[in-house]
């Protein structure tokens, strides 16, 4: 009966032990499909390489990015599976230096071109070993095309205005060293003062509603944020 007894409290323990470990295995499944689909669901690239160059993991967007396909990648060597010079330079380079990197180069040709911006931190494991590196991908395609696009403004804009100011610069000196005796010639040259200076104020007008609606978008973003 001691025997039997003891057998059983043996079982329960082990029974108490057993629910405790699958309630802890169940606690970190979870956390880990947590992180995974945070990792995922990231709109920023990210990809994390080994020492040796291979791939540790890749989400959907660094994936969708280089045009690659994030379960087969894997365990493959990144210069492997993804042919893109300018990225395996950076990866070569990051895993090199003890400090982060930050580069920016084009991938892909024709529609899939982008522009990226990578980004390095050391992967580290026990003891602060170096164990690899985790690259961030982010696209600022968009952002430098409105950056080009507002210098090609800027550029236009600064000829518009030189335009009018100039034209309304000569007729008035010309009318400070002739004298206004001559009505009709004088009322010529008013007239076109008066249209040049009312195209510069339109100018001025489109300038300032740009800015009005730069203002507007970049309050918009942050209280998206």
């Amino acid at each position: 009966e001691d025997l039997g007894g003891e057998l059983g409290a043996v079982a329960a323990a082990l029974d108490a032990a057993r629910r405790r470990t699958t309630a802890r295995v169940s606690t970190l499944e979870r956390a880990a499909a947590e992180q995974d689909a945070i990792f995922q669901s990231m709109g920023t690239g990210l990809l994390a390489l080994d020492r040796d160059h291979r791939v540790l993991s890749m989400n959907r967007a660094a994936a969708a990015l280089l045009h690659v396909d994030a379960a087969s990648a894997r365990g493959r060597l990144v210069e492997e599976i993804v042919r893109e010079a300018e990225l395996n330079d950076f990866v070569r380079e990051a895993i090199d230096s003890a400090e982060p990197v930050t580069r920016e180069f084009r991938v892909g040709a024709g529609e899939h071109a982008a522009i990226v911006q990578a980004s390095s931190e050391p992967l580290r494991e026990g003891e602060d070993r170096p164990a690899g590196l985790l690259v961030t991908l982010t696209d600022v395609t968009t952002l430098r095309q409105l950056e080009t696009l507002r210098s090609d403004f800027v550029a236009n804009v600064s000829h518009e205005l030189r335009t009018p100011i100039t034209n309304i610069k000569g007729y008035v000196d010309t009318l400070i060293q002739v004298g206004v005796e001559d009505h009709e010639q004088t009322a010529r040259f008013l007239e076109i003062i008066h249209r040049n200076a009312h195209r510069l104020a339109s100018i001025i007008e489109d300038l300032l509603l740009l800015a009005r609606l730069e203002q507007q978008g970049v309050r918009e973003r942050v209280e998206m944020k």
